[in-house]
């Protein structure tokens, strides 16, 4: 898929906004940039009874932080969302910016009911990928009744 079938689906969208599940895996698309997952979070930012939501971008190579904030941004707009799950495993321009910004969104985020989180950051000192990881322990203790699952490669 391309930044131009993005398009297709987010006219699709437009035809359920009561759905409140949905979930998208777009796994080595390499030719899906942030164009196409800020196309495809505008789309999803008007499904506002939207109460679970999984998009994963694992192994496409042209997406970054941008296209990662704008997933993170996406999440916040919906104020329903009580599950969660994102993955951006093997996108090599993502860099601690992203996870940055997801942890801060996370922190914000107390009706969360189960989060998901498959993240590997490329640009990254070793101590820093030791950083995010005690972020995301320390939200698991500071909610122990929400479901935290993450998968460092």
């Amino acid at each position: 898929i391309t930044d131009t079938g993005m398009d297709d689906i987010n006219e699709f969208l437009e035809c359920l906004n009561s759905f409140q599940k949905v979930h998208f895996e777009f796994m080595d698309c390499c030719e899906i940039t942030d164009s196409g997952v800020i196309n495809l979070c505008k789309a999803v930012k008007k499904l506002v009874n939207l109460q679970s939501l999984y998009m994963s971008f694992s192994g496409c190579p042209e997406v970054t932080d941008r296209g990662v904030k704008e997933v993170v941004d996406c999440m916040r707009n919906l104020v329903n969302l009580r599950r969660i799950g994102i993955a951006f495993e093997e996108c090599e321009k993502i860099t601690d910016e992203s996870s940055d910004y997801l942890v801060q969104y996370l922190k914000t985020q107390s009706c969360l009911e189960r989060i998901s989180l498959g993240f590997v950051r490329y640009a990254t000192e070793e101590e820093e990928l030791n950083e995010f990881e005690k972020e995301i322990e320390n939200l698991k203790i500071q909610r122990p009744d929400t479901d935290i699952e993450w998968r460092p490669l």
